[in-house]
């Protein structure tokens, strides 16, 4: 079992710090402070990919933040666990 990860962080100036800056055009200097917020967007998808017996199944799941990114790789390593051990108990 593995997993690949293939997503994309871009980030951008959101669209309240341009509002701002409209908004407080009248102080120059105020309103240019605006655009040094920057945000971060995750987008692609992680693929997990299962062998066995010379088979594979392979699944991308789509991931939208980092707390998903983080949810799926956690996912993979207790499962990944759950095979360690039960092959451990099987003496393989």
């Amino acid at each position: 079992m593995s997993a690949a990860d293939r997503t994309q962080v871009t980030t951008h100036t959101p669209a309240w710090a341009i509002i701002m800056v409209v908004i407080f055009i009248w102080s120059f200097l105020l309103s240019l402070l605006f655009l040094l917020a920057r945000e971060s967007r995750i987008s692609g998808y992680i693929t997990v990919t299962i062998e066995s017996n010379g088979q594979s199944f392979i699944e991308n799941l789509p991931v939208a933040d980092e707390a998903q990114r983080a949810d799926v790789f956690n996912r993979v390593a207790y499962l990944q666990s759950l095979i360690g051990q039960e092959r451990f108990r099987l003496g393989r």
